[in-house]
């Protein structure tokens, strides 16, 4: 059992573990689902990240942003050393990240990708951030998402991503993509529009390599593409990234 004064601290015992691993074998998580559980284990995780490390969050408390991820995004900057955590230096240094600008960026670019699960920092090691995110949406999720945001958004709100032919680095293509049909002539522009939204992402909270976990090429449902893998991609939009093939067996049944 922990005592309480050690539960003040922050301090985590094997009751903690098993408690987590019951709660999330039991429950799915889902932002808005008000998981009172969920926010208190979110808020000890916080608590053990200040011991070690300087973070910014992005607020998902609705999910507004994701359903699928926490209602409280941490962005890790830097690990502490001893001497920051002496004098408590941690809470002078301006924060790496501004977390506005970044917000407003995964607010575009996350229709790009499979339930809307966008790219976001999650391991800080040696100074390098490795990211998670799902593989990219095809054209009907595209569609689909980005129109209930639509529906079901607020009077005088726009969730859909706005973007000038000057904003995009990848407003080349003149072919619409083949997972679409060529019969809309706007469907090559959603193409390049979203994901153009979604290099944007990438390059900003600067990543250089994509690890591309999937064994097939693209998922097939029913005759249907479900996701696509970033190395198939027919106008070669990611071009500026090193894609690492690295298979994953059984991804391809998850």
């Amino acid at each position: 059992m922990c005592e309480k004064n050690s539960e003040e601290q922050g301090d985590i015992c094997a009751e903690d573990i098993h408690k987590l691993l019951e709660h999330s074998v039991k429950n799915a998580h889902k932002v808005k689902d008000g998981d009172l559980e969920g926010e208190f284990i979110m808020e000890r995780c916080l608590l053990l990240l200040t011991k070690d490390y300087k973070y910014s969050v992005i607020t998902n408390f609705n999910g507004e942003l994701c359903g699928h991820y926490p209602s409280k995004i941490v962005l890790l900057e830097y690990q502490m050393t001893l001497a920051d955590k002496k004098s408590n230096q941690q809470e002078e240094v301006q924060s790496f990240y501004d977390t506005g600008k970044l917000r407003e960026l995964i607010k575009q670019a996350r229709y790009a990708r499979c339930r809307s699960r966008f790219a976001v920092p999650v391991i800080l090691y040696e100074g390098k951030h490795i990211c998670r995110s799902a593989t990219l949406a095809s054209g009907a999720e595209m569609y689909g998402r980005s129109g209930l945001d639509f529906l079901f958004s607020g009077p005088g709100t726009d969730p859909l991503p706005s973007m000038s032919m000057s904003e995009s680095p990848m407003m080349t293509s003149a072919q619409p993509d083949p997972q679409m049909s060529a019969s809309t002539s706007t469907e090559p522009q959603m193409f390049d529009r979203f994901r153009g939204q979604d290099i944007k992402l990438l390059k900003h909270i600067n990543v250089s390599y994509i690890c591309d976990l999937m064994v097939e090429k693209k998922k097939v449902k029913f005759g249907m593409n479900i996701t696509s893998s970033e190395k198939v991609d027919k106008e070669n939009r990611y071009a500026d990234f090193s894609i690492i093939s690295i298979p994953y067996p059984d991804l391809e049944f998850c």
